[in-house]
């Protein structure tokens, strides 16, 4: 009887292990970050979720939803392929699993952010006897316009600064500076609303005096960021003066130009009246001139006969006539008459020579253009809104700095050579939307000030094929590490291209804005930062021609070059 009890007590511990193998196996559990994910506005973000020990997942039914949206999920893993069947439509083609499943992996990726898909999300994981879930929260941020500061004389020596800006998410927080760095809270009025697309705007507005400050600036920014800020600056001083003296002072302007233009057409019309009273004179003492000779040839009639016309032309060689020339000037003076052709006498003194003429004149040619540079070496500031394309572009190379590819800042399937020069792709994708990788490079040069002027080579030749490529600026603090979209609102100032897409910029995340005028056959961009004026341009080379400006080119510390070969071939982009 022990004997039996011992064997028995013994095939039970025997088979133990085995059984709480085979209760592991069924039994998992879901594995989720306790604190919020947050992505930024039409960038991506993963959602991780993992299964303890590693379990291999691919058998498995993998399910994401909203709360109380079980039976529509944003996606739907099952039979070891994605059911598109049920899937909630907001989500499709914005939602994958990158894995690895085969390691546990079930975290959701989830591209292009909308506000709409701020909040909480579900990870349910089952088999046949088991199942798991838990839940984490999704943060989306959206950094707004640079504020936009304008100002009204509020009487009194006072003036109303109001500052407004847009396309922020979550709510900002609207700051008033003076030229110290003080902060100017609370203001006189501060509302912030919510717009119809889920973003918010907030504006704001203070009285100022003329000695409170010599510049204010207003600040808008995320809560608990870093380099989430909008800043503007603004010098609180109307012109001196009211809109009356203005006005007065305009108005006598415009008589001194009136009355100036009238003095001009009766000058010009008593010169027209002498030069005709001259041309009759003239006529009349020609005339006075022939009657002796055709009275002396009736009565003494010489050898040879002269007819009138020849008569006439011995009294015109007998006058000097000035020499006409093109570079001579035709002035009404008195030596000179209105009509050449019709004045025989039209030069009663002497002209100095033709030689002297000409010399002064193609001096006073040369003293009038201006110099082949344009500009001043000593003057470094450009008026880009009066130069035509051609001379803007000559001015902009004068600028000309030496750029360096930097190779920390480089992606690994990136590769830089020919001493920093040039990088391209060495592993292109097929499907590039999905990487979730940054791919741009950035230069080791950094610019706060003054203008610089870069030029970039896209492509070597007309036949050479280059599917996309991108160049620009980003600011300092922008995400380096994350695939977010190009825009000025995440820091980068960019022209892109993409095979049929053509040439672009992207002034919001959702849809770039394509320079359909500009043609796809683009070899060398020139690229000129104004960094006093807030201002980026960029330039086809080879006609000399402007493509696109931006302007609004904000930043806290500093710019830095921008270039990127794309992912999609291995045609290289180089500095020249």
């Amino acid at each position: 009887m022990d004997k039996a009890l011992l064997v028995k007590m013994v095939g039970r511990w025997l088979f133990l292990p085995l059984l709480l193998s085979h209760v592991s196996a069924q039994s998992f559990s879901v594995v989720v970050p306790l604190t919020p994910v947050s992505g930024l506005l039409g960038g991506s973000v993963t959602l991780p979720c993992a299964l303890s020990d590693n379990l291999d997942a691919r058998k498995l039914e993998v399910r994401w939803y909203r709360p109380s949206m079980y039976s529509s999920p944003a996606l739907l893993y099952l039979n070891e392929k994605l059911d598109l069947s049920v899937a909630d439509i907001k989500y499709r083609g914005r939602v994958s699993l990158p894995g690895p499943l085969e390691k546990g992996d079930v975290s959701l990726k989830l591209d292009d952010l909308r506000p709409s898909d701020i909040g909480t999300y579900m990870c349910h994981v089952s088999s046949d006897r088991w199942y798991e879930k838990s839940n984490m929260s999704l943060t989306i941020q959206a950094v707004g316009s640079s504020p936009i500061l304008s100002m009204l004389d509020a009487g009194g020596g006072k003036v109303n600064v109001s500052c407004q800006s847009h396309g922020w998410l979550p709510k900002p927080s609207l700051t008033w500076r003076d030229s110290d760095g003080s902060s100017l809270n609370p203001p006189n009025k501060h509302t912030s609303t919510k717009v119809s697309e889920g973003l918010f705007s907030v504006s704001s507005w203070r009285l100022f005096t003329s000695s409170e400050s010599s510049w204010v600036s207003c600040s808008v920014a995320l809560p608990d960021s870093v380099g989430m800020i909008r800043e503007s600056r603004l010098t609180p001083h109307l012109p001196t003066g009211t809109w009356k003296g203005a006005f007065i002072g305009t108005l006598i302007l415009l008589l001194l130009f009136i009355i100036g233009v009238g003095v001009y057409f009766v000058v010009l019309k008593k010169g027209r009246i002498g030069s005709e009273r001259k041309k009759t004179e003239g006529g009349e003492e020609a005339a006075a001139q022939m009657k002796p000779l055709l009275k002396h040839e009736q009565t003494n009639p010489p050898q040879s006969v002269f007819t009138e016309t020849q008569i006439v032309i011995e009294v015109e060689e007998q006058q000097p006539l000035q020499p006409q020339t093109e570079d001579t000037p035709h002035q009404p003076t008195e030596s000179t008459g209105g009509n050449n052709d019709q004045d025989p006498q039209r030069n009663q003194t002497s002209p100095p020579p033709a030689g002297r003429d000409q010399d002064q004149n193609a001096e006073a040619n040369h003293n009038s253009s201006p110099p082949a540079g344009g500009n001043n070496d000593q003057d470094h500031q450009l008026n880009m809104n009066s130069a035509p394309p051609a001379a803007e572009w000559k001015q902009v190379k004068r600028f000309k700095v030496n750029i360096t590819i930097d190779s920390a800042e480089t992606p690994k399937f990136f590769r830089t050579s020919h001493g920093g020069t040039r990088v391209h792709c060495t592993q292109p994708k097929e499907n590039h939307e999905e990487e979730e990788r940054k791919i741009f490079t950035l230069c080791e040069e950094k610019f706060s000030s003054g203008q610089q002027y870069f030029e970039l080579k896209v492509k070597e030749n007309y036949n050479q094929k280059k599917i996309s490529w991108y160049v620009g600026v980003a600011t300092d603090e922008a995400e380096r590490i994350h695939r977010i979209p190009f825009t000025p609102q995440n820091g980068f100032w960019v022209l892109c291209y993409e095979e049929g897409k053509g040439v672009y910029i992207r002034e919001s995340p959702k849809i770039p804005t394509p320079l359909s005028h500009i043609s796809d056959d683009l070899s060398v961009i020139g690229v000129f930062l104004d960094c006093d004026n807030h201002t980026l341009s960029f330039y086809n080379t080879e006609t000399q021609s402007h493509i696109y400006t931006f302007t609004s080119v904000t930043f806290r510390t500093s710019l830095r070059p921008l270039i990127s070969p794309g992912i999609r071939d291995k045609t290289p982009v180089h500095i020249c």
